[in-house]
């Protein structure tokens, strides 16, 4: 009819995250507080988040979840919101960029959950937090975009990711510093979509051929190159 409902004294609603989202679309007049006991199924993280937003001191439970949808971030930041979380949950992440931090994050407080990450576009960071996220995910994206950032890298990671990334590009052109023998980081730079303009870089133990040396300086621009851990350099004086 039109009578009204004033919820204005109510101290928790429960139920799924559409479900509280109804009642409150429902009552007239909304309590300031309340807590919610998420019943157990699947949820989308920024409802989570919505939900955090609306119920003023109130605490979440999500114990029962199964599930957290999202971007990555969006989950990171669901799992924040809940003030109990479920033990285990697997998340399926939306078309979108991903930070390897987040992966890292989601994986590290899922339990036994998995990640499905088929549909990320792009996974940025590190190149050792990218092949991290790599591993983390349980459903791998059939080509995805990498930018590394200001960020120092080994080469055998930049080559991991171009293996990894289908027809993805990485975007290497803040690299400060790529590290391994002088043909892993040829290698490296030759998997790099777009290269940094000057970087640094320490050979790993080894012998070399002492035109390579030459060839990587000549690509580095003003960086440098430690070669304190080489144990033969060989070829002609000249």
């Amino acid at each position: 009819g039109s009578g009204t409902i004033d919820g204005s004294a109510l101290t928790g609603i429960n139920g799924t995250y559409a479900e509280i989202a109804q009642a409150l679309t429902d009552l007239d007049t909304d309590p300031t507080n309340f807590t919610s006991t998420l019943t157990a199924g699947a949820e989308n993280a920024t409802d989570i988040t919505a939900l955090e937003t609306a119920n003023g001191s109130g605490t979440i439970d999500g114990s029962n979840v199964t599930d957290i949808n999202g971007t990555a971030a969006a989950v990171v930041q669901a799992v924040a919101d809940l003030d109990t979380d479920p033990t285990n949950f697997d998340s399926a992440l939306t078309a979108a960029a991903a930070t390897a931090a987040d992966i890292a994050a989601i994986e590290a407080a899922n339990g036994s959950g998995s990640i499905d990450g088929s549909n990320a576009t792009d996974i940025n960071g590190t190149a050792a937090a990218v092949v991290q996220a790599v591993a983390d995910l349980d459903t791998d994206p059939t080509n995805f975009d990498t930018d590394l950032g200001t960020s120092t890298a080994t080469a055998t990671d930049i080559t991991a990711i171009e293996t990894a990334n289908g027809s993805g590009s990485i975007t290497g052109t803040n690299v400060t510093a790529i590290n391994g023998t002088q043909a892993e980081i040829a290698q490296a730079i030759a998997d790099l979509d777009a290269d940094p303009t000057n970087y640094n870089s320490t050979l790993t133990a080894g012998a070399v051929v002492a035109t390579t040396i030459t060839t990587l300086e000549g690509a580095n621009g003003s960086g440098t190159i430690d070669g304190s851990a080489l144990t033969g350099i060989n070829g002609t004086y000249a």
